[in-house]
């Protein structure tokens, strides 16, 4: 059910009965007033007349989803009153825009000849809402960039578009796609970027690419849902990563990276986190899965933190929460099948694995660490913490590395209980046909910041 909220509606609940103002449930006891932030937003979106006001303004749709279930309501824009029974509610406010009067000069991805009646999605709002009953309950809800896309070309122009102004977007996408298209370069992120998904979507690597995604210095890529970026399987070795992060943030929230494999000159399967120049570079895992990757070389199968040769160092952290990385591999090179950190002089790489995440059967022909791999020359930094979490299950042909860490020059801190293997716990990873769990070749281990001597080999 959709009902018209109108523009004057806040202003007219103290003029009329509270009966003028919408009620979908039974039992109203409490009032959401609902305003609307970031109005210079909509005035950027749209094409304004010599009197400086929008030719076709924007509309909007609000939608409640709580107690009472979903209920849809369109508004003017400006304010609004709903009455709501006490619970949780989630807020969400959509901008549409007919194609003929919006600002169109920067390439939006949209369909042309516009078919009668279309609306475009061209800004997006939520929040999360406590009702306790009793007094109003102001929400005021800041609207950002968005749009929609079906297919690789229009996420192409959806991410590349506006690219001077440096505007936020989120991009919503709509269904699974590959990347068949005119872009087989992989897309680069100069900007603040989300890309979205509200039920499992796919998006497939057809083509051998370098990377789907290059997030630039400054930039940020987040992945947010459940969206999977496939690299296509065994039929495709791509030249790089999945995603490769130069100074740049990356996150993934329930999201997937799976089926990548990589060669050449590319130090990842999955994921490639570079700092730089004194520059930083960040990737956040939250609830997500990087599985099935491989790297034909040296580097990592799926995540390498590094920091390559600058004018001075650069610092590279990757935080895992809650998440996974499974299954993936490195062939005829050496390093870590799930994880490796190798700044250089004068840089800084960080790994902090916590929320009971796991690196399991993940494995290196050729040399190197099945889990991972900590190498730190003189002058540099590296440190893995693991809190709450597990490697298990990983393996190495090197008679010298390890199974589950290796640890050369750098740092891995267990923050554990009283009882090992309670918490951060490395178990059951082995080195040909021996066990072989964590390997310290010249760094430190600890436990709780008390380093181990001599090493346990299970913890």
């Amino acid at each position: 059910m959709k009902k018209m909220i109108s523009p004057f509606l806040l202003a007219g609940c103290f003029a009329l009965a509270l009966t003028a103002c919408f009620s979908p449930w039974a039992g109203d006891e409490t009032e959401l007033r609902i305003s609307l932030g970031n109005q210079g937003l909509s005035r950027q979106l749209v094409v304004l007349d010599s009197n400086d006001q929008p030719t076709i303004p924007l509309t909007y749709e609000l939608i409640l989803k709580g107690p009472g279930g979903t209920q849809r309501f369109d508004f003017g824009g400006a304010s609004a009153v709903v009455k709501v029974v006490p619970g949780n509610y989630q807020v969400t406010v959509r901008a549409l825009g007919d194609p003929n009067g919006l600002n169109l000069t920067v390439g939006v991805p949209i369909p042309n000849p516009f078919p009668a009646g279309t609306m475009i999605l061209r800004a997006f709002g939520e929040q999360e809402v406590t009702v306790r009953g009793g007094a109003a309950v102001p929400v005021s809800i800041d609207m950002t960039s968005a749009m929609e896309v079906t297919n690789w070309d229009q996420l192409d122009v959806a991410c590349s578009q506006d690219a001077n102004s440096l505007r936020e977007e989120i991009i919503f996408i709509k269904n699974s796609f590959s990347t068949a298209g005119t872009s087989n370069n992989g897309i680069s992120i100069v900007r603040s970027i989300t890309l979205r998904a509200e039920r499992p979507v796919t998006i497939t690597a057809v083509s051998i690419m370098p990377n789907l995604f290059r997030v630039n210095s400054g930039a940020t890529l987040n992945l947010k849902g459940p969206l999977t970026l496939d690299g296509g399987g065994p039929n495709h070795t791509h030249t790089g990563p999945a995603v490769q992060i130069n100074n740049g943030t990356f996150s993934m929230t329930g999201s997937t990276i799976s089926n990548y494999r990589a060669g050449g000159s590319s130090a990842a399967g999955g994921v490639n986190i570079s700092a730089s120049d004194g520059g930083t570079a960040a990737f956040t895992m939250t609830g997500s899965t990087i599985s099935n990757c491989r790297l034909f070389g040296s580097g990592a199968g799926g995540v390498d933190i590094s920091t390559p040769v600058g004018v001075s160092g650069g610092t590279a952290a990757f935080t895992m929460i809650g998440s996974t990385i499974s299954n993936c591999s490195v062939s005829g090179g050496s390093a870590g099948g799930g994880v490796y950190l190798h700044p250089l002089v004068g840089g800084t790489a960080a790994f902090t694995m916590t929320g009971g995440s796991t690196i399991s059967n993940c494995s290196v022909s050729g040399g190197g660490t099945g889990g991972v791999s900590i190498f730190a020359p003189a002058g540099s930094t590296a440190a893995f913490t693991i809190s709450g979490g597990s490697i298990t299950g990983n393996t190495t042909d090197s008679p010298s590395a390890a199974g589950g860490v290796y640890v050369s020059g750098g740092t891995l801190n267990i923050v554990s209980p009283a009882t090992p293997g309670a918490n951060g716990s490395i178990r059951g990873n082995m080195r040909i046909a021996l066990s072989s769990n964590v390997v310290n070749y010249g760094g430190t281990v600890s436990v709780n910041g008390v380093p181990l001597s001599p090493l346990n080999d299970n913890w």
